[in-house]
């Protein structure tokens, strides 16, 4: 009896142990892919993201610096220093867009940018210490249509990476459902040869 049952026990363990180690495999594999899926989108994801925030901050620095000029327009005084600070955390945050590009049309909008600070920052400083009797002048008037100018590319350019991270989270999603849905089938077939046998 003992010399039937060993081939047998062992005939069974090599039947069992096929689809086991396929299904094994199956689940290394999906796991695999599903790990550089979530590491793909969350290189994409944080690239907009910096981008986003750099274009934000950029933003916020044109406003700092054209805001307290307004308000000395509307109480009929000269320009006050703006801060030195205010005009390098701009220039970094452009800098950070830049380098930071990922996006078809970006590199359009950034170029753009970059031309209108190169006017911008001497304007800016020709401001920052005005004494004349003629406030507001004419480079005022420029520093105004330059600023809008400036922060209407901002604008597009955090619409562009915002499109962009919402389409690849859309992207993302689809395809860890179909990464699901190929795996559950492939469970399944796995678990049905594993009873057949």
């Amino acid at each position: 009896m003992n010399p039937i049952r060993h081939p047998i026990r062992f005939r069974i363990f090599l039947v069992s142990l096929v689809p086991t180690m396929a299904l094994l495999g199956a689940a290394l594999i999906n796991n695999q892919y599903l790990n550089s899926l979530g590491y793909s989108a969350e290189q994409i994801l944080s690239k907009n993201y910096k981008s986003i925030r750099a274009a934000q901050e950029a933003r916020k620095a044109l406003e700092e610096i054209r805001n307290p000029l307004l308000v000395n327009v509307s109480r009929r005084q000269h320009a006050t220093a703006v801060s030195q600070a205010t005009l390098t955390k701009l220039a970094a945050n452009l800098n950070v867009c830049r380098e930071n590009i990922t996006e078809s049309g970006e590199r359009e909008l950034i170029d753009r940018l970059f031309e209108s600070y190169a006017s911008y920052e001497p304007l800016v400083n020709a401001l920052r210490e005005n004494q004349t009797d003629e406030w507001p002048g004419e480079r005022f008037t420029d520093f105004l249509a330059l600023t809008a100018q400036m922060v209407f590319l901002i604008d597009d350019l955090v619409l562009i990476n915002e499109t962009a991270r919402e389409r690849a989270e859309q992207e993302t999603r689809l395809l860890a459902s179909q990464a699901q849905r190929n795996t559950a089938i492939l469970f399944g077939v796995i678990i049905v040869a594993i009873l057949v046998l």
